[in-house]
């Protein structure tokens, strides 16, 4: 519904047309030769995070994304000998690309508590009774019971660590020969406060007795935390 309200400043509103793909002539443009031609601006709104009317004990919470998660693209190579489908081999490049995949899904990223995820949890915990309060103080003893709390669910266990995709895979070019290489590419969602490399070494101590090659394609860097007040709620959740 259309609503005659009269505005205080001027808003300014921005559409770009590659964010998922790198956004090389969309975001990146703005800020970068036209950022100057905005003029001062007092803030600047991007997407959300989640909204929950029930998010625990009765609380209502619209989170606001304070940092993000850096996007690291990696891909995993495997090889093997080819030759015609109809005498196959125990590990051939497919197999070993599956081990591999197998190996690096089902580790799931040790769970933490970034601090900008602390001081969200925190601002819920003050409007909810003591004993969530308790909870969500990020004290020693309670952070195990917060940690798996969030957990629970899918969204709300993102925030508390990386969290790794296989987007695509490829595979051979007929269906009567076996391939000598196969490759996956992970999308992986790397918490604020971890550098890619590091998560590349640690997928590449899982492969290390594997006709494998895994390399770090891309990484984007982590957006720096904003300053807040301590009622800021806020969340480190990579976009979905």
């Amino acid at each position: 519904v259309q609503r005659r309200v009269r505005l205080s400043r001027d808003y300014i509103v921005t559409l770009v047309p590659d964010e998922e793909v790198g956004a090389q002539w969309g975001g990146r443009q703005l800020t970068g030769e036209l950022w100057e031609g905005l003029g001062h601006l007092a803030c600047v709104i991007d997407e959300g995070g989640f909204m929950v009317d029930d998010f625990i004990d009765g609380v209502r919470v619209a989170a606001v994304g304070l940092t993000e998660k850096s996007e690291a693209i990696f891909r995993v190579v495997a090889r093997g000998p080819s030759g015609h489908a109809s005498v196959p081999i125990e590990r051939d490049a497919v197999a070993e690309l599956i081990v591999a995949l197998q190996r690096i899904l089902e580790r799931q990223p040790e769970r933490h508590l970034h601090p900008v995820l602390a001081a969200g949890m925190r601002s819920v915990g003050r409007q909810a009774s003591t004993a969530t309060q308790a909870l969500t103080g990020d004290y020693l003893l309670t952070r195990p019971l917060l940690l798996s709390f969030l957990g629970k669910h899918p969204v709300t266990d993102a925030l508390t660590r990386n969290t790794v995709t296989c987007t695509e895979l490829a595979a051979g070019l007929g269906n009567n020969v076996r391939p000598g290489e196969a490759t996956a590419t992970l999308n992986v969602r790397v918490m604020p406060d971890e550098p890619a490399e590091e998560v590349l070494e640690r997928f590449r101590a899982l492969l290390e007795d594997l006709d494998v090659d895994m390399e770090l394609v891309s990484a984007e860097p982590a957006a720096p935390a904003v300053v807040a007040d301590a009622g800021a709620a806020g969340h480190a959740a990579g976009e979905e």
